[in-house]
C-alpha cells in the first residue's frame, strides 16, 4: 500500500460475523420475511444492514421479494446449525473437558 493511502474498508473490519448470523437467523425465524427497515432498526441496529443483505444475497442465503426479506433453504439450514453451535458454546465451561476426569 502507498504511504499516505488508508487501508482498505473490508467487509470483516466493518461488520462482525455476529451481526450476520443475528440477520440470517431472525429471517430463518420468520416465514413471513421481514422488510428492510425492521432488519436495520430491530436486529443490526445500524448502517451496516446494507452490506450484510448484500453479502446474504450474494452467497444465497437470503433473497427479496417484493421489498421483503427471506432466508432461502440454504439460509434456514445454516441459522439452525448456527443456533446449535451457540447452544453448545453457552454449555461449556472452557476447561476442553477436564472437569470430567
Amino acid at each position: 500500500m502507498p504511504h499516505g493511502e488508508a487501508p482498505a474498508v473490508t467487509i470483516e473490519r466493518v461488520i462482525w460475523k455476529r451481526h450476520r448470523m443475528d440477520v440470517l437467523q431472525a429471517l430463518a425465524r420468520r416465514p413471513a420475511g421481514m422488510r428492510y427497515t425492521e432488519i436495520q432498526y430491530e436486529i443490526v441496529r445500524s448502517s451496516a444492514t446494507d452490506l450484510i443483505l448484500q453479502e446474504l444475497k450474494a452467497v444465497g442465503l437470503v433473497e427479496w421479494r417484493d421489498e421483503i426479506y427471506y432466508a432461502t433453504p440454504s439460509g434456514k439450514k445454516i441459522a439452525s446449525v448456527g443456533e446449535v453451535v451457540a447452544e453448545v458454546g453457552s454449555q461449556s465451561t472452557g476447561n476442553g473437558g477436564a472437569g470430567g476426569r
